[in-house]
């Protein structure tokens, strides 16, 4: 279970990574948005493979339901903007 875990939380880092670097090059506020939105997905994964994940459930789904809603409102703003 833990190399899952791993695996999921080296994944979210790159796709964190690649989303502040998009931020960078274009200049646009959905990557930066998506970036944050991983940073969320990555601190739960982080809390999981310290073993909290029984002891603060409350901050496990707090950070996840962060990194859900920063997901939409990245992609209602890339439609948003599409349309400008």
């Amino acid at each position: 279970m833990v190399n899952m875990y791993s695996l999921n939380l080296v994944l979210t880092m790159i796709i964190m990574a690649l989303g502040l670097w998009a931020y960078m090059k274009l200049n646009q506020i959905a990557p930066l948005i998506i970036g944050l939105a991983y940073l969320c997905f990555s601190l739960s994964y982080v809390m999981i493979l310290m073993g909290y994940q029984s002891t603060m459930p409350a901050l496990l789904i707090l950070l996840r339901l962060l990194g859900y809603c920063g997901m939409i409102v990245a992609l209602l703003q890339m439609v948003v903007s599409e349309g400008d």
